[in-house]
């Protein structure tokens, strides 16, 4: 992958830069602060609709038990920003009111606004709200696809970047074939190649074919925002739209799945006007597993996939422009039945830190080797006379830190300036690859 050390010492040195950057706490740059996070606001009041000042709220996420606090200025607002997508936990504690717990979904780019009213009584009387009415605040047009409806709804070779038609203005653009596929999905009408694909922040486009570089197992993500209009400043550079996704990391307990998927043409009905079926294998399998190094500190999640589709199609042109062919020396021409294969190996491991109360940091690998042979692309299309060979090597590693120094310094009850600085760095790297 790398031609020599000189190389490697130079991504080290990038990399301790890195680190140096984000262990400042008097960074307060947050240019795209909002694109992988969600947040929670709200404000408290009692019984009579009146403020509750200097409560306290804590926030904790389910999965990993990671926590915030803050105590409420003299208007009752509260915000919990940078918060990862999940499930959350809200606990409010006031003197002269009895303690609430509020069960919150923190969705990708999206603000959730929670209304909290106390009620007088001891703060030893706990109140767990299950169901609450919950609003959502965002600007721009835009769909969330969370991970249980990733993993419930039906899809063809799980693709999850598939789903973003089931949002408005999203249509599909075409087969993602080849080795400068695009996105396969039309914003408003414009060329698929014209969206801006974002992976926890950063850029996932090919900068010279507009096409996507490689993605991942659809149990690596952890939720993705479809956005087709009146997008923020931190998306950008699409005629299109923005398919923006955040990756899965690892919790407190050890989950995984398998997962293994045959389709072939001895269970698949023949054509009406057929004798036979034309031979076809799809294999997909594939698992995924995630857990803790150190409990509350530290986790992984890791997954594998592998797709294979072997086929043969129909080549409807004559013998005689076959055999005029072959005299220009295109020896590959061939009619009638023409086979070809496709594979896609694709793999993902994520490491978590907490690496003090302010500081949350991740590690990112995933790496994309895919294949097709028999056939050859050209923008759209597809000449299935072509007896080559595409591959692609397709290798991303990102390190990304977010420091938020989330206490609230009260001066005459007004809130201090909180500090706010996600940096990221990612390396990529490709090799594509066609043989005659």
């Amino acid at each position: 992958m790398f031609r020599n050390t000189q190389q490697i010492k130079n991504i080290l040195l990038i990399i301790l830069f890195f680190f140096l950057l984000t262990a400042n706490k008097n960074n307060v740059l947050a240019q795209s602060a909002g694109s992988t996070s969600a947040a929670i606001a709200g404000r408290i009041t009692d019984q009579q609709k009146s403020v509750v000042n200097s409560a306290t709220i804590t926030v904790i996420n389910i999965d990993t038990n990671f926590s915030r606090e803050i105590v409420v200025g003299d208007d009752g607002a509260f915000s919990f920003n940078q918060l990862f997508p999940g499930n959350y936990k809200l606990t409010i504690q006031a003197d002269g009111f009895t303690t609430q717990m509020i069960p919150v979904n923190a969705i990708l780019g999206t603000t959730t606004l929670v209304p909290i009213e106390l009620k007088v009584g001891q703060a030893s009387d706990v109140i767990e709200i299950r169901a609450n009415t919950l609003l959502e605040g965002k600007t721009e047009g835009s769909t969330n696809i969370e991970r249980n409806t990733i993993a419930s709804l039906p899809i063809n070779r799980r693709n999850f970047l598939a789903f973003s038609t089931t949002s408005a203005r999203v249509v599909s653009d075409g087969a993602a074939i080849g080795a400068t596929a695009t996105s396969g999905l039309s914003f408003n009408g414009q060329n698929g190649r014209f969206n801006n694909v974002t992976i926890d922040g950063l850029d996932n486009n090919d900068s010279g074919s507009g096409s996507v570089r490689a993605t991942f197992s659809q149990d690596a993500v952890q939720e993705f925002q479809i956005i087709s209009d009146n997008y923020s400043a931190e998306f950008g550079r699409a005629l299109g739209g923005v398919v923006n996704i955040v990756t899965r990391g690892g919790s407190n307990t050890y989950n995984g799945s398998l997962f293994f998927f045959n389709r072939n043409d001895d269970t698949s009905a023949k054509e009406p006007f057929s004798d036979t079926n034309p031979p076809y294998r799809q294999y997909q399998f594939g698992a995924v597993l995630g857990g803790p190094i150190k409990k509350d500190k530290a986790f992984f999640f890791t997954s594998f996939e592998r797709l294979t589709i072997k086929q043969n199609t129909i080549v409807t042109i004559s013998d005689t422009i076959v055999a005029a062919a072959r005299r220009q020396g295109f020896v590959n021409v061939q009619n009638g039945p023409s086979p070809f294969s496709i594979g896609t190996t694709t793999l993902l491991a994520r490491l978590d830190f907490r690496l003090n109360p302010q500081n949350n940091m991740f590690v990112r690998y995933n790496g994309g080797f895919s294949f097709n042979s028999g056939f050859d692309t050209f923008g759209g299309l597809i000449d299935y006379t072509n007896s080559g060979r595409q591959a692609l090597d397709d290798n991303t590693i990102v390190v990304s830190n977010t420091y938020l120094n989330s206490g609230l310094n009260l001066v005459n009850g007004v809130m201090g300036l909180i500090l706010l600085d996600v940096a990221r760095f990612c390396l990529n790297h490709e090799i594509k690859d066609f043989i005659k």
